[in-house]
């Protein structure tokens, strides 16, 4: 009987450890499920970041710039010999109108003989001034072909036709604006792929990943942080801040775009360079440290 006992004790001591230890596990997992998203938050996570990444695709749709159709070089060259005939053309009429000018300050510079003398004068004098307007304007007319004339022989030269710039909402796109633009949306589209991307991972388990409540504002947020990360970054490669050789082919819409992209979708690396960057801008000069 005596024996019995101490076995008795020992398997209730037992006993009761494993309840114990049932229930700390239990509350363990009550715990982590309350911090879990429901269905219904993993639902509506991943339609925004579905319909967000729509619209930001339809509105680099809408704001990005038609290519001009090539032509080639004989109607570009027809066009700049148009160009420079209208110009001789212009140039023509207004030597023409500088003589008759001329002509009448000589005639006014001469004494008046008679009122009829005056009046005369008077109007040629009116002429002048109008002749002076229109020289004014065919020379506007002069600098508008000039600047046709650059365009054309650019396209020449070169081989881009260059490309249309969007209007939107009534508002003409210059090239900056469109860059600008292009920028954020493609930063903003990188991010959100890469957050899909993360959620799926989430969402499946993949290394014990779970997805928490925690991470629903890091979710919201991350595309807003990608596409002001490659807008900073657009600015620092075209402020020559870092030495890259993509520098020359961020000129075009397809550069920028796909650039823009990959910063939003790899921010942490991204984030990494600029620090890289920061680091050797404001390094101390060896001076400065044996001053100190």
């Amino acid at each position: 009987m005596q024996t019995k006992e101490p076995r008795r004790k020992k398997e209730r001591q037992e006993e009761g450890r494993i309840a114990e230890g049932g229930e700390k596990k239990k509350k363990t997992e009550q715990i982590q499920d309350s911090r879990l998203i429901g269905k219904r938050g993993i639902l509506s996570l991943g339609l925004f970041h579905v319909v967000t990444l729509i619209l930001g695709i339809f509105l680099l749709i809408t704001i990005w710039p038609e290519r001009r159709a090539l032509k080639s070089s004989q109607v570009i060259e027809a066009r700049i010999d148009s160009v420079i005939y209208q110009k001789d053309t212009i140039a023509n009429e207004i030597n023409h109108r500088k003589v008759i000018m001329n002509v009448n300050e000589s005639i006014m510079a001469e004494p008046a003989v008679d009122e009829e003398d005056s009046i005369t004068k008077n109007s040629l004098r009116y002429e002048n001034q109008s002749m002076r307007v229109q020289i004014d304007s065919l020379e506007m007319k002069t600098h508008m072909w000039d600047d046709t004339l650059a365009v054309l022989n650019r396209e020449l030269y070169s081989g881009d036709p260059g490309y249309n710039w969007k209007k939107v909402l009534g508002v003409q796109l210059n090239e900056g604006v469109t860059f600008i633009l292009i920028v954020l949306l493609s930063g903003l589209v990188g991010s959100l792929i890469a957050s899909i991307h993360s959620l799926i991972q989430r969402i499946r388990g993949d290394d014990g990943k779970t997805l928490e409540k925690k991470h629903v504002w890091g979710y919201l947020l991350r595309p807003v942080f990608g596409g002001s990360l490659a807008l900073v970054f657009f600015f620092v490669i075209h402020g020559d801040l870092l030495a890259s050789s993509i520098r020359d082919k961020l000129i075009a819409p397809y550069g920028i775009a796909g650039f823009s992209a990959v910063v939003g979708m790899f921010a942490r690396k991204a984030m990494g360079k600029l620090q890289e960057v920061l680091n050797l801008l404001f390094q101390p000069k060896p001076n400065d440290m044996g001053e100190k």
